[in-house]
C-alpha cells in the first residue's frame, strides 16, 4: 500500500516523520516551558537582606553560656544524635565560644528538638537535662557529642548513666 510520490519518497514514511517532528517539537516546547519556569522560581532575589529579630521566650531553666549583658542571644535547638550537630558542637562552636561567647558580645542558649529519625535523642535530652540540674549542662553536652557513637545505639538507656558517672555527675 505504498504509493511513490514525484519526488520518489514513499508518502507513509513521509507521514510518519511528519509526526515525529510535530511530537519531537511538542516534546521540546515542553521542556523548555518546564525549564523556564523552574528557573524564574528558583532565580536568586535580587532584594538585599535584612536583619530579623526575632522574641523567642528564654526561662530561667534554659542551659545558657556566656555573660547575662551579652548584647545577642542565640537560641540553638540541637539533636545530640544528629552527626551534623554533633560537628558544628565539636568543631566550630569551641571557635565561636573563644571568638564571641567568651568576650561577652554573645550569649549561646540551648534548647533540644530531638528529630523522630534519631530514636535515642530524646533519651540524650534527658541525659542533658539531668547534668544540667546538677549545673554540669555544658559538660555532658559536649561529652553527649564527643561519645555519640557510643550511646547513640539501641542500648542508650545503660550507656547514658554509665557515660554520666565517667564524666563525674
Amino acid at each position: 500500500n505504498l504509493q511513490s510520490s514525484a519526488s520518489g519518497t514513499n508518502q507513509p514514511n513521509s507521514i510518519m516523520n511528519n509526526r515525529i517532528i510535530l511530537w519531537a517539537s511538542a516534546l521540546s516546547l515542553l521542556l523548555l516551558s518546564a525549564a523556564v519556569n523552574f528557573y524564574s522560581v528558583r532565580a536568586p532575589s535580587k532584594q538585599t537582606a535584612t536583619a530579623v529579630t526575632l522574641t523567642m521566650p528564654v526561662r530561667d531553666d534554659d542551659n545558657k553560656f556566656g555573660k547575662l549583658d551579652s548584647p545577642v542571644q542565640v537560641i540553638v535547638y540541637s539533636d545530640f544524635q544528629c552527626p551534623a550537630c554533633a560537628k558544628h558542637a565539636l568543631e566550630v562552636q569551641p571557635r565561636i565560644d573563644a571568638a564571641l561567647v567568651s568576650t561577652g558580645k554573645v550569649r549561646w542558649i540551648g534548647k533540644h528538638l530531638p528529630l523522630k529519625m534519631h530514636p535515642q535523642a530524646a533519651l540524650a535530652a534527658v541525659a542533658a537535662e539531668c547534668g544540667g540540674e546538677q549545673g554540669q549542662y555544658w559538660k555532658i553536652h559536649h561529652a553527649l557529642y564527643q561519645r555519640q557513637a557510643e550511646w547513640a545505639t539501641p542500648a542508650a538507656a545503660a550507656v547514658l548513666p554509665r557515660m554520666a558517672r565517667d564524666i563525674g555527675l
